[in-house]
């Protein structure tokens, strides 16, 4: 047996000995373009050599170039939706996001059943879905600001209503009880408490001002909430009610948002106001920008090998049991995702995007914690640290405006129904997200009430140290149940991410992607069994 494991690892070096130089090699031969065009872009907005306006249509026709350069003729399609998503933005008012988010899904479909060649559609999914999260971002975005600017309009015709019934000595304007509790109805809580708080001292600050006390939108918002300030005279600051048009980004801002060359072809995902730093506010060209820039390249090329020479020559030994070949083939999958994930933060970093000008530091934009992954401590922590940005979207986006009508478990399917349906027609993938919203549902209520039983820190998310348990990290009995739970993740990371290796029966289709019964034909051969151990799980959940 130990001479079988020697000869083993003798094929694994000299294996990776001939795969490295050429897989690196590949490697930037096939980023090379996107780096000199991240290059050139830092240095354009760094140096400022272009105005606003002309820098806007020069990023957004690089974007487009870098499309076809990357897609070929399936480049159209970006622009396609793109620009039907701008005509959609001038003619709807309110739910922008909703209608285009539907729209999105429905041109996913249709390009998948009837436009675009499988092998092709396989190609730029990943891109298109990149797109989809920054239109539907924009659009909520936009929803907030003219619905905050609809409860100013409100609140000020209201006091004028109370000053008018001050001046009226015979009361003929005193509102109703029903007027003043109609505006309660209609606005959310808080869109009135954000509104209330603009209107103090109106007289007396400007609206930048009374915007940046509001707050409301958040950090997504804030770039559109400031345009509309500037667009409305101060003639009728506060008395007008806001006109939908006036946070609409000019078209070549939208299409550099859109088509950004930095984020377009492997992302991340970015709000339009962390895009609008590119011309805002560039970041500084320093040592630190050099540094994170190099990490990152560097952690993508190691990535790479680990995905493409070592993990699949590991699982083709036949010494090793069907789980082990399952691990690995797993695993190889992830570390590839980990390099696309390490080259978007690369790119994006070069080009000038992720800088926090407050924090005075790079990685703002960071898209995996592959530790989080491979050692995790929940299948919820996999979840959240496998696709940050993406997460981002789908928290901020998705499950929050959810919650409210479904509750949590509803919720999170939805937010996985989503996901899935943002990917594409793909029922392989879609069978894994379900399953993996499942389980990480199933544990997080089984967790949480074996932490209020035991009164012990064995929350699926670490505890606060100054947390109310009884029993804390270091306890010997949290650290076991601790490290079980771990390698129930593991496992279920083993089986769910089993299906994502080639089937020889099937290898003709790899460049399409798999059917459901590619996924089911895998499960089967493990026995389905994570499935079952999460069955018996909610029934535990179900007796403690």
């Amino acid at each position: 047996m130990s001479g079988e494991v020697w000869t083993d690892l003798q094929y694994l070096y000299y294996s990776a000995s001939l795969c490295v130089p050429d897989v690196i090699e590949q490697g930037f031969h096939s980023i090379k373009v996107h780096l000199a065009v991240a290059v050139l872009i830092r240095i354009i907005a760094g140096v400022r050599l272009l105005p606003r306006q002309l820098f806007s249509v020069t990023y957004s026709m690089i974007g487009t170039w870098l499309l076809w350069h990357q897609f070929g003729s399936t480049m159209w399609y970006f622009v396609t939706l793109a620009g039907v998503s701008y005509v959609m933005l001038h003619f709807t008012f309110l739910q922008r996001g909703p209608l285009l988010g539907a729209f999105a899904v429905m041109y996913i479909v249709f390009c998948e059943l009837f436009m675009v060649d499988p092998g092709k559609w396989h190609e730029i999914r990943g891109s298109m879905l990149m797109m989809i999260m920054k239109l539907v971002s924009l659009a909520f975005d936009m929803d907030v600001v003219v619905s905050s600017h609809q409860s100013d309009h409100d609140v000020n015709q209201k006091e004028k209503d109370s000053v008018k019934v001050k001046n009226d000595p015979s009361g003929s304007n005193n509102p109703s009880a029903t007027d003043r509790g109609s505006f309660d109805t209609d606005n959310s809580k808080v869109k009135v408490e954000s509104a209330e708080v603009s209107m103090k001292g109106t007289e007396k600050e400007g609206p930048r001002r009374r915007a940046q006390k509001r707050g409301e939108g958040g950090p997504q918002s804030e770039e559109l909430e400031s345009r509309g300030h500037q667009k409305r005279g101060s003639s009728r600051r506060s008395s007008q009610r806001r006109h939908p048009d006036d946070v609409i980004p000019p078209f070549f801002e939208y299409m550099s948002f859109t088509l950004s060359p930095l984020t377009a072809t492997f992302g991340p995902f970015l709000s339009f106001s962390e895009h609008q730093q590119i011309f805002d506010k560039p970041a500084p060209l320093s040592l630190s920008w050099i540094l994170y820039a190099v990490r990152s390249l560097v952690l993508c090329t190691i990535c790479l090998v680990i995905s493409v020479c070592i993990l699949p020559d590991l699982f083709l030994a036949p010494t090793w049991n069907k789980w082990f070949v399952a691990y690995c083939s797993a695993a190889s999958f992830r570390y590839s995702h980990y390099f696309i994930s390490y080259l978007s933060e690369a790119l994006s970093s070069i080009g000038g995007l992720g800088y926090s000008h407050t924090k005075q530091q790079w990685g703002q934009l960071r898209v995996v914690k592959p530790l989080d992954v491979e050692v995790p401590r929940s299948l919820g922590m996999v979840v959240t640290s496998w696709n940050l940005s993406m997460h981002r979207f789908l928290k901020n986006y998705v499950y929050k405006p959810s919650i409210r009508y479904y509750g949590t478990l509803g919720a999170v399917l939805t937010t996985y129904l989503v996901s899935s349906l943002l990917h594409g027609l793909n029922l392989q993938l879609f069978a894994v997200l379900f399953s993996i919203g499942l389980f990480a549902y199933i544990e997080n209520v089984l967790r949480y009430k074996l932490s209020k039983r035991l009164s012990a820190c064995v929350l699926d998310r670490p505890c606060k140290p100054d947390c109310s348990h009884s029993y804390k990290r270091y306890h010997l009995m949290v650290i076991a149940i601790n490290m079980i739970f771990m390698c129930l993740a593991v496992f279920n990371l083993a089986y769910l991410g089993q299906m994502f290796l080639s089937d020889p029966e099937m290898e003709e289709f790899d460049h399409q992607g798999f059917s459901i019964w590619h996924t089911l034909r895998k499960w089967s051969h493990l026995n389905f069994l994570s499935h079952i151990v999460m069955a018996a799980m909610s029934v535990a959940t179900l007796v403690i």
